[in-house]
């Protein structure tokens, strides 16, 4: 993918979602995610008209992993 088609990707999102289309928040810790794989999700998200939901992707940290 391009740097125009990524840009692409994130400025769209944004417009149909009214969010930025970023990495899972911290509930899921340190995600294995990369920059490619956010921006395909982040198309896929495009595609099917819903935003990603990061629990039907990843799964969230048991509770209390974080302090």
């Amino acid at each position: 993918m391009t740097d125009r088609q990524i840009d692409e990707v994130y400025a769209r999102y944004e417009q149909m979602f009214g969010a930025s289309l970023s990495f899972p928040p911290l509930d899921y810790g340190q995600a294995p995610i990369t920059g490619e794989e956010l921006v395909e999700l982040g198309a896929k998200a495009i595609e099917s008209g819903k935003p990603i939901s990061w629990q039907n992707v990843l799964a969230p940290l048991p509770e209390g992993a974080l302090s």
